[in-house]
């Protein structure tokens, strides 16, 4: 869990918004899963994201993402990171 891993050091909170998608049928086990609409949601978190905000994709999504997705969102001063698990305590 992100507050987890910010509470240990692991993670700093972000200058901006922390932007996800993704659900989960596994919580207890951490587990991310997919959920649709890859093309759109892509679309709008490339074109809102701001200086500062940490975009959290699923990592099931990381081949298919939009060509230059991750340059685009580097070049506003975001970063983005695909996820397959999430830590649980």
């Amino acid at each position: 869990m992100l507050a987890d891993r910010l509470a240990r050091g692991r993670e700093f909170v972000p200058r901006g918004r922390i932007i996800a998608s993704g659900c989960s049928r596994a919580w207890h086990a951490g587990a991310i899963d997919p959920v649709e609409g890859l093309g759109p949601k892509c679309a709008l978190i490339a074109r809102e994201a701001a200086a500062g905000d940490r975009v959290l994709l699923p990592r099931a999504w990381e081949r298919d993402l939009p060509a230059g997705l991750r340059e685009a969102l580097a070049a506003k001063g975001a970063s983005l990171a695909c996820i397959e698990r999430i830590g649980i305590i």
